[in-house]
Parts: C-alpha cells; structure tokens; sequence
C-alpha cells in the first residue's frame, strides 16, 4: 500500500512539472543609447520544448534591421537540468528623445503572453549619456554620419550625400549591410573604397579618426520634403585583453562587432520655375554643339548629323527640342550615346545625338536650328541654347538619270543571220500588218511601272505613319497605364509609387513626351482637358496619399482599394480626354 502511495506522489509530481508555465523574459542589452546605435531584443523561454514567437506589429519607434535569431542554451547545475531557448531581434530607433518598447503579444508552447514595457533613452550624438547605479558615464566612441552639400535643391539638381566613420577606437572592420533606398531620386555611386582611408580630424577639441565609406549623387525627380534613409552598417572593434600584460597580449585581442546607422536627412527640394509654356526636365549647365558631315551631297546619299551636348547634370534627363526636318530627307532613328565621368564629386559628360539624313529628291534644304531648354541652378533661371541652322545641296544622282542600255542597230541586223534555227516544227509567222506591241508587252510594262513607283508610295506610307505617331500612343494610352497598375506590389509605398508611375506614364502617352511630374504638375495637366470636377477631387485624393504614405503609413487593404479606385479613375480619364479631343 506504501509503494503505490509512493507512485501516486511521483506520478502527482511529474504531471505538476509538466503542467508548470515556462518562464517567458523579455530584456534589452543597452535602455541609453546614442542616436545611430543600435539595441538587441531578447525574447526567452526557460525550460521550454520550442522557440518562442513574437509580434512586433505594434513597435513603431524602432526599425528592426536583423532577426529573428534563434539561439538554444542548456546548462546544469547542482543535478539540475536548465533549458532556454531565446529570439533575438536588432533594432534601429527611428528618432531621439525618450522612446518605449510597448507591450509584446508572445507566444510559447501554445500559451499567449505580454511582456512589460521597456524604456529606451536615444541621446543627441554630442551628448553625454549619464551613469546609472554608480557607475560612470557613457561616452560614443564610433558613429556614421551622413552630410549633404545642399539641403534645399531644385528638383532635378544634383545633390552628393557623403557618409563618414568616425572613431576613437580600433576598426578592425566595416561593412555596409543595408543601404537607403533613395525613394525619390535617381542615383548614381561615386566613391565607394574597398579599404577605408582614416585620417585624423578635431571635433570640439577632440581628436577622432575619419574615414569615408561612400559618396552618392542624388537627383531629386519630385519637389516636396524628401527623406533621405539611414544607412545601416556593422562595425568591428578590437578589444584589448588586458589580463594578458606580456609581449603576446596583442595575440588575445578579440573584435566585438555592433550595429550602427547613419542620421536621417530631410529635403527640401524645390520645384522649377515656370518656362513659359517650354517643358524641359534638363537641369545643370550645358552647352550645345551641332555638325553636318557634308553640305553637298547627291540624291539618295546618306549625311550625317551630330549633336553634341556637354555639361554637369544629369545626362539622362536632357533632350533636345523635336526637330523639323524637311519632309524630303528620310530620316532614320538616331543613334544615341552617353559618355558620363566624374569630376569633383560633380557627374559630367557628353551626350551625343546622331542622325541619319538621306534626301530623296534634290534641290537647296536646310536642316533647321537645334535648341536645348535647360534650367541653370546656379542662376535660379531657364536658359536656351542654340545652333545654327545649316544648309544642304543636294544635286541628282547620276544612277536616275535616264540611259539608253541595250544593242546597237549593227547588232540587231547582225542577229537573223548568225541564228540557226534547230527547232524543225513549223514556225510561227507574224503577220505584216500586226502592231509591234503585243499584250504580254503591254502586261510587263504595266508591271515595269508598278515597280518604279511602290518605292514613293512606301515613302508616303512612311511619312504618315510618323506624322501620326502621337495619336497611336495616346490611344495606348489607358492600355499603358493599367499594365503598369497589373503588377503586383508587396507594399503600400509600392502600391503608391506603381499608381504615381501610372499616371505620368497616362500623361506621356497623351502629350507624346516623356517627364518627372509632381502631384501638382500631374493635375494642373488634368484641369486643362473636359474632366468631371468628382473625378479630379478623387485622383487629387489619392496621389496625395500616396505623397503622405511615407510619414502617415496606409494599411495594405486601403492601398489596395485606391489602387482598384485609380483604374476606374484612369478609365474615365481616359474616356472624358477622347471626347475632349
């Protein structure tokens, strides 16, 4: 009766450890920190038999760069057995002051948990961050710093954004591990080392270590404020063992790496002054250049023109004004090259325009003037380039004019008598009185001038179909549009910026031009057309959320909805446009 009361108490016990709730903790490694500096949170569960999970949907002041990462640890002790097993997440925070890491829906061996509030303190990179407990105060060794040499650039203007290391310590290693995005510029790398260049520096009094890590240039492609992204990158320090005081203490060293990230930066980016009607996405300082490789030339030879435009800018971004060509030159799609280089932290380069001209009928032409429209940021003004215009000979080919080709009339008299016939049928006599011509003759030269002029009605063909070019893409123009709103998109931002693409891809097809335009700039061209006051209050509404997406956040079913409602909205866009032509 002992023994099974004995059992019973063992059986009792062991149904009452494994009935006992798993100790869940939540902690950070550092609650004062340093703008830039990162935190590590840890989410454990002891004496547990899986991870456990965490959501982190309502952490809203910290952006999380890495995790989760699983980590298992058992240990013994005193003949017990102590299990943990933990995730960790990297967080960023995403301003300065006193933040909070607010209570955190947990999940562990299929029971819900809420962890406590954490307090984490951000100070202001100059600061100095106070002792707790006795202990002293905290002092920033290293940080990344991100400058931009213009903070309020117009739109299309070139700005660098540099980002600088700076330590007191040993680096034993840097690498980027998350760039910005750079939603809202067109970029392009300059300087990016393979090994870090330190130098030393004085910052208040102090002395530091700096190294440049990258230089990018940045071309702002809307106006409004801009946020430039903080990059993230890990950083290896070397940590002295200083319990080792011989000639081989440095053989102990060991490196600690940490997560930092630069400051973020705000824009504010101008928009370009009205051009009197002239719509020009060329901005920077350049210069125009044009040549005709031979002023006279025969019918159906092929010249060459060449435009030469150089300057600082964005090469991309600068075109030429549409051409006029005189309607007798065929003219062939020109061959374009880009040859861009870096000077001074400025891109620069060469744009080279070249076309194939081929007069088809002779006479005195001139190929007309070329004008470039740009706006000058250093002038704050819009300025015009301009070519001379050039003339063109052209005299008749020697191949069109009209030769007599064939025998002689020696040759032909000569021609009955050298035949000898073989054929021994009864030939085929041609009465005296018969016309020289037959109906074969007639078939042949019918066909003979068919073949002569199909050429000028291809040309005419030609010349009609390029005259109504414009009109064939703006009737693709919806079909365009909602192509690109047909692609999938895995955010709200990308939702926005696919419906922003949308719209200025609409507006190129129907103005047969191709530019970057604002919210503004998009509805101002609406409000030109017979379109429903509702239906430009609707698209107005949502191409300014799309604006405010980035500081207001838009949940995933209310992007999609005004992606639905932007399709109906182009669709009767699209439709009032027909009927206001």
């Amino acid at each position: 009766m002992v023994v099974n009361r004995y059992y019973i108490f063992l059986l009792f016990l062991f149904a009452t450890l494994m009935a006992a709730d798993p100790k869940v903790r939540v902690n950070v490694d550092e609650n004062k920190i340093y703008d830039g500096e990162s935190i590590t949170l840890t989410v454990s569960v002891e004496d547990g038999t899986g991870f456990p999970s965490v959501d982190l949907s309502k952490l809203t002041e910290f952006k999380v760069i890495s995790g989760p990462t699983q980590k298992s640890n058992t240990q013994w002790s005193n003949g017990i057995t102590t299990s943990t097993r933990s995730i960790s997440y990297v967080l960023i925070p995403l301003k300065k002051g006193e933040l909070s890491i607010p209570k955190l829906a947990i999940d562990a061996e299929g029971k819900k948990y809420q962890s406590n509030p954490i307090s984490i303190t951000v100070y202001e990179r100059n600061e100095q961050i106070p002792g707790s407990q006795g202990s002293g105060s905290k002092t920033r060794q290293f940080y990344l710093e991100a400058t931009v040499d213009n903070l309020n650039p117009f739109r299309g203007q070139q700005i660098t954004v540099t980002y600088t290391l700076y330590t007191i310590v040993d680096i034993s290693g840097f690498d980027i591990s998350k760039e910005p995005r750079y939603q809202g510029f067109w970029t392009n790398d300059l300087y990016t080392p393979r090994n870090l260049q330190v130098h030393a520096v004085q910052l208040n009094g102090e002395k530091w270590y700096a190294a440049t890590v990258k230089k990018t240039a940045l071309f702002p492609t809307v106006s409004g404020l801009l946020d430039i992204e903080q990059m993230t990158a890990k950083v290896g320090i070397t940590v002295k063992d200083n319990s080792q005081r011989s000639f081989f203490s440095n053989m102990f060293n060991s490196t600690k790496n940490y997560t930092i990230s630069s400051n973020k930066l705000e824009l504010d980016v101008r928009p370009l002054p009205d051009n009197a009607g002239t719509i020009s996405a060329a901005v920077g300082n350049w210069s125009l250049k044009a040549e005709l490789s031979s002023a006279d030339v025969q019918q159906d030879e092929a010249v060459t023109f060449t435009i030469r435009v150089k300057g600082s800018g964005n090469l991309q971004a600068v075109n030429i004004q549409e051409i006029e060509f005189p309607p007798s030159l065929e003219i062939f799609d020109p061959k374009i090259t880009v040859n861009s280089q870096t000077s001074r932290d400025k891109i620069a380069g060469e744009k080279i325009i070249e076309y194939v001209l081929i007069p088809r009928t002779p006479g005195q032409f001139e190929i007309p003037a070329v004008n470039l429209t740009y706006f000058d940021p250093k002038m704050e003004k819009w300025r015009t380039r301009k070519t001379r215009p050039f003339p063109l000979n052209v005299t008749p080919s020697a191949r069109n004019t009209a030769t007599g080709i064939g025998l002689t009339k020696t040759e032909i008299s000569l021609m009955g008598k050298d035949i000898k016939f073989s054929d021994q049928n009864k030939p085929m006599w041609r009465r005296s009185d018969e016309g020289i011509y037959t109906f074969w003759i007639y078939i042949i030269i019918g066909f003979s001038g068919l073949f002569y002029v199909t050429p000028y009605f291809l040309l005419l063909s030609k010349k009609h179909l390029i005259a109504n070019e414009g009109s064939r893409r703006a009737k693709n123009a919806l079909k365009n549009s909602l192509k690109i709103l047909s692609e999938p998109e895995t955010s709200s931002e990308g939702t926005y910026l696919a419906i922003q693409k949308a719209m200025n891809s609409f507006l190129d097809e129907k103005d047969d031009r191709t530019l970057e335009r604002s919210t503004s700039e998009i509805i101002s061209r609406i409000q030109t057309q017979k379109i429903n006051e509702d239906l430009i209050k609707g698209i107005t509404t949502t191409l300014n959320r799309g604006d405010a997406v980035r500081f207001a956040p838009v949940s995933t079913a209310d992007s999609i909805a005004d992606l639905e409602k932007f399709r109906e909205f182009l669709a009767n866009v699209d439709q009032d446009w027909t009927m206001a032509k």
